[in-house]
């Protein structure tokens, strides 16, 4: 940028790129002030100078004093480029910056005070130590503990309060609060990295009424709560009263949210007109949800679009996995759209203190009745412990078994085991054709099953690949018994591998157990079979059959098509398998060509010698 300078009555000078501080100077046509010691640099366009600077710049309008100034310029593009800079001047000094303020200091000797002097977009950086304060941020601030031992421990009520937006807690502890250890309500954009909330009286964490798109990332939540059953006693809360919302909830780990009375992560819609949604756990990292006393996660009312990925393990109590319950007052609010979603659940549920729990209509537990969540679906979980799905079906609990017209229903997409337990696989040869019979005791989610075969050397069992020969249709989701059939037709005689590719309408699939079959043909025809291995080293075999007992010739010809072999030349007997064997120890790799001649006709197929 070319600019000659301005000048304004405080003595600010811009110069070139810059901004410099000198009184009573004068600037003539195109000249640049030499920079000594009476000058201060104060500013670079795009940077930022200083408070009294921001102050005293931002009180004065610098296109007011332009006429005091000494500037000419012999190009029109001079002056845009002047503008263009002083816009950028203004623009930076109407900036507030971000200060970092360390407690403890002498200026802020309590993590409040800092917040007090704050201005938003500050960071309030906590060195180590034990903080016995309630803290109340109001501000959009940054809460940095500086180690991983900065604890707050309030004397009364809630360890942190957050009533701003765009808000960030990281590596920070609260415990042992008579109340919340840290508490939100109606704020945007509050992230929590790497925070602790344990041995808290009520919630380690409660995201309130009117939050939105609210991010914990990693953290211990455990042993929060005074009773089980209170009410009041989760790891991570979520609670929508007075015809509000929340949304966009995301739980990361790795977190840890175990040993607290009513649950891990509860998410709860107090009335009709209270909404919970959009929320994901797990999505990414480990959340590990041990011993909590009502259920690792809770979701009650309408809290619709839930994700649950999470590691549980049941405690002592009557306690679920997961917990989803509709309730119904003067009418029926309930969880809609709940994916549960590669999760373990550890040995130690069983049906009366199950994995997966659903409320039910018509169901009463003293004074609340209850009624049916609406779209439950488990996608690949694992039951640790469980072998059949009629033992997963065990460890769900559905009131009625069907839940209001199926709306509830948990309906099993991939979980353990297979989503189709096979309990037999046979083949059995009838001449050239293979008769292949398979059971099922149960389907769940099955398309259908392609069936493969591959061939083997009669001496070596050397196989070669797998070939799809068919495709049978499943029966989708079923609990009754299956049977199966497909009938194969061979060319050749041999030994032969079969096995099925259990496919799922969701594109998942299994390969089952593997059969296998000798099949003896005895030929009415000519015809030239596959070698076999193929491709070989260094020896391969052929089978051929003739129509009438005749003269006949086997012979192999190299890539060029010349003739390298001849491994038959004589009389070959009819309605019998006829075998020759071919050694290319003393040949290269390549591909070669055999071919059988007989009365008149000619057969050719391609091997491959692989050294």
């Amino acid at each position: 940028m070319s600019i000659t300078g301005i000048v304004d009555r405080s003595g600010y000078i811009l110069r070139g790129e810059s901004l410099i501080f000198h009184k009573g100077f004068s600037l003539k046509r195109n000249e640049t002030p030499p920079l000594k010691s009476g000058f201060r640099r104060a500013l670079f366009c795009g940077s930022h100078g200083t408070d009294e600077m921001r102050r005293r710049l931002a009180s004065r309008s610098l296109f007011k004093y332009r006429q005091q100034t000494k500037i000419r310029s012999r190009r029109k593009s001079s002056s845009m480029k002047i503008i263009l800079c002083i816009v950028s001047v203004i623009l930076e000094f109407s900036t507030v910056m971000a200060t970092q303020r360390n407690v403890p200091s002498g200026s802020y000797p309590t993590i409040q005070s800092a917040i007090n002097a704050a201005s938003s977009g500050d960071t309030i950086a906590i060195a180590t130590g034990i903080y016995n304060e309630s803290v109340s941020v109001n501000k959009s601030v940054t809460l940095l503990g500086t180690s991983s031992s900065v604890t707050i421990t309030p004397t009364s009520g809630i360890g942190i309060t957050v009533t701003a937006n765009n808000v960030l807690l990281q590596s920070l502890s609260v415990t042992n609060s008579l109340s919340i250890g840290i508490s939100a309500s109606n704020v945007s954009n509050l992230s929590l990295i790497n925070v602790s909330c344990n041995n808290n009286k009520t919630h380690g964490v409660s995201i309130g009424s009117g939050c939105s798109n609210v991010t914990v990332n990693g953290g211990t939540f455990n042993s929060n709560g005074t009773g089980r059953g209170d009410g009041t006693g989760a790891g991570i809360n979520m609670y929508a009263s007075g015809g509000t919302i929340i949304s966009s909830i995301s739980i990361i780990g790795p977190i840890t949210a175990s040993n607290n009375t009513t649950a891990g992560i509860w998410a709860y819609a107090n009335d009709v007109n209270d909404t919970v949604k959009t929320i994901t756990i797990g999505s990414t990292g480990s959340v590990t949800l041990t011993n909590n006393g009502g259920a690792g996660v809770i979701l009650t009312g309408n809290v619709k679009n839930a994700t649950i990925t999470g590691n549980f393990t049941k405690s002592s109590a009557n306690a679920a996995g997961v917990l989803i319950v509709g309730t119904y007052f003067s009418s029926p609010y309930a969880p809609i759209n709940t994916l549960i979603k590669k999760c373990v659940f550890n040995p130690g549920y069983w049906s009366s203190q199950p994995a997966i729990s659903l409320s039910d209509f018509g169901e009463a537990v003293g004074f609340e009745t209850f009624t049916s969540p609406y779209n439950v679906s488990a996608d690949s979980n694992t039951f640790v412990g469980a072998t059949t799905l009629a033992e997963i079906d065990t460890l769900i609990y559905d009131y009625n078994d069907d839940s209001y017209d199926g709306l509830g229903l948990v309906i099993l997409t991939h979980d353990n085991p297979l989503p189709v337990e096979l309990t037999s696989f046979t083949a059995s040869a009838q001449g050239k054709q293979i008769e292949l019979h398979w059971a099922t005791a149960t389907e769940v989610n099955n398309y259908g099953f392609e069936v493969e075969r591959k061939a083997m050397s009669n001496e070596q069992s050397t196989m070669s690949i797998w070939t799809r020969v068919a495709f049978v249709q499943g029966k989708g989701t079923t609990s009754a018994p299956q049977l199966y059939k497909y009938s194969d037709a061979v060319q050749s005689s041999g030994k032969f591998q079969y096995r099925l590719k259990q496919i799922d309408h969701d594109g998942n699939f299994e390969y089952g157990p593997t059969v296998e079959v000798s099949v003896t043909l005895t030929p009415d025809d000519y015809a030239l079979s596959q070698n076999f291995p193929n491709p070989f080293n260094p020896t391969t075999k052929i089978q051929f059959a003739l129509a009438n007992t005749e003269f006949a010739e086997v012979k192999v010809f190299n890539s060029l098509g010349e003739e390298v072999k001849t491994l038959f030349s004589g009389v070959g007997e009819a309605g019998v398998v006829n075998e020759v064997q071919f050694d290319g120890k003393e040949f290269a790799s390549g591909v070669y060509f055999y071919s059988l001649t007989a009365n008149g006709r000619h057969e050719i197929k391609k091997m491959v010698l692989l050294k």
